[in-house]
């Protein structure tokens, strides 16, 4: 993912690089025992979390401590980098094998050693901005940093830019690890774009068309003192939620942000992957005890495919997957009788066949297609007559 260019102009330096508001703290120490971690420590995301806590006084220590380890420690992944940010580390534990990484391991080590120290932390995708950036906006986001929360209050930071800019030649060249430590978020917002709004930590959240196209704009809008967001209410509102449920409002939130079709695309991506590990929780569960529990469930399965199929092209499996539900819910429903209205249960058993018949037409398996509609034909047949029987 695009990397801050240096640049050699004392003005826009100081616009992407203003000083930090804490600057008075003496970090001196926390530092210096941050880059002393010994190698026995390093390969262990407990054994470094617990070292880089041992001389701090607070959570701001330990965040500042954590910073300092990865800018120090972990280099930018160049081949990753010259090959499409392909990333080369499968987990946070590659990151601290190999010592290398682009921006996303960067932040998913940070979040993990935070959360370590149980301090909260999110990885935060977004949208880089540098002054040979083009001024369309793109399509999809191309870096990702971090939120903390201290003590009460959030901040952000970015460790990968604090570890390494691109100068004009392209080449890489070690930053100032203070650089991007828990800047202001006016500040960070000239430079970073989170894919949802919230969190810019902003009373008015900046826009796509703004970042990138009318950058002249932003003074005036970060000097208001108007509140037209509460993104601390909006946050807490976040943190109340499940992870899957996270999940979605993030993609949800960031497709609303930039409706490309990469943003569809990947909002599409966040429902199946939901449905995905809704369908493995029902595997597991009884149909003659647990009737009621897999029937909410397939029925929020069916829901998130609903919403992905306007949005995106969906794979063999995917497809498959949401007609297996389909069927497998108006088997279930008829079943279990849960319902004591039996032909308010026939009519959404049959409307549940039918759907599933409207998509047949969608995987190229033909042995899975003849199955199924097998199946529907067998069943919509025994629901019709048992329904037909009710009216007369």
């Amino acid at each position: 993912m695009r990397l801050q260019l240096l640049l050699f102009f004392g003005f826009f330096i100081m616009l992407l690089n203003p000083s930090f508001s804490q600057t008075e703290i003496d970090f001196s120490k926390i530092d210096k025992h941050a880059r002393k971690a010994p190698k026995e420590v390093e390969q262990d995301l407990g054994l470094l979390a617990d070292y880089l806590a041992e001389t701090t006084r607070n959570d701001m220590d330990k965040v500042r401590g954590i910073y300092v380890w990865i800018t120090h420690n972990i280099k930018y992944d160049y081949q990753a980098y010259n090959n499409g940010n392909k990333r080369l580390n499968k987990n946070n534990q590659d990151v601290l094998r190999r010592k290398k990484a682009v921006c996303f391991g960067y932040s998913t080590l940070f979040k993990a050693l935070c959360e370590q120290l149980n301090i909260e932390a999110e990885l935060i995708s977004g949208y880089s901005w540098d002054i040979l950036t083009s001024n369309e906006n793109p399509n999809e986001p191309d870096h990702a940093w971090n939120a903390v929360k201290i003590d009460t209050n959030w901040f952000l930071l970015d460790a990968t830019w604090g570890r390494s800019t691109l100068d004009k030649k392209s080449t890489f060249v070690k930053n100032n690890s203070q650089d991007y430590f828990l800047i202001t978020p006016k500040a960070f917002i000239k430079s970073h774009l989170p894919e949802d709004p919230m969190w810019q930590l902003l009373n008015c959240p900046i826009d796509l068309n703004t970042f990138f196209s009318m950058r002249s704009k932003m003074g005036a809008i970060l000097a208001s003192e108007e509140k037209c967001f509460d993104f601390r209410d909006s946050i807490t509102s976040f943190k109340s939620m499940s992870i899957g449920d996270q999940k979605i409002k993030t993609a949800e939130n960031a497709m609303l942000f930039n409706p490309s079709q990469e943003m569809k695309s990947a909002l599409a991506s966040t429902y199946i992957d939901q449905a995905g590990i809704l369908s493995n929780q029902v595997e597991v569960l009884d149909q003659k005890t647990e009737a009621t529990k897999i029937i909410r469930l397939q029925n929020q399965i069916i829901n998130l495919f609903r919403k992905a199929v306007p949005l995106s092209k969906l794979y063999d499996w995917q497809w498959k997957l949401f007609i297996n539900t389909l069927i497998n819910q108006a088997v279930i429903s008829y079943n279990a009788k849960v319902s004591e209205n039996r032909k308010e249960t026939l009519e959404s058993s049959i409307g549940l066949l039918s759907e599933a018949q409207k998509l047949l037409n969608h995987p190229d398996d033909n042995f899975f297609k003849d199955q199924a509609q097998q199946q529907c034909n067998t069943f919509l047949g025994v629901l019709q007559k048992e329904l037909r029987s009710l009216k007369n």
